[in-house]
């Protein structure tokens, strides 16, 4: 922990590897996450069309709105009222790192 109280981090080791500099772990970084969390190949899971009929069914303008990336502003009101200095998960890293 550096003076300032916060995680400084210079390198990380991997499997392949040291990982130094800020554009190298920002690059680790990113690629862990989205393997970890976006989606795979074939992970497609069909649904029985008539499934859901009439009122229980979304609409069309529902679903684009569902379906819309999260804007800047939803990130931060979501990452700003979780409680600091906790792990989000499993994997320990303290909710500042986000």
């Amino acid at each position: 922990m550096g003076a300032d109280g916060k995680y400084h981090f210079f390198s990380l080791e991997s499997d392949g590897g040291l990982i130094a500099g800020d554009d190298k772990l920002l690059e680790h970084a990113t690629n862990y996450y989205k393997n970890l969390f976006g989606p795979t190949e074939g992970n497609c899971i069909p649904l029985d069309e008539g499934m859901w009929e009439g009122e229980t069914k979304l609409s069309e303008s529902d679903n684009e709105h569902l379906c819309r990336p999260f804007s800047e502003e939803e990130i931060k009101f979501a990452l700003f009222q979780m409680e600091h200095n906790k792990a989000a998960g499993p994997d320990n890293i303290p909710i500042e790192f986000y």
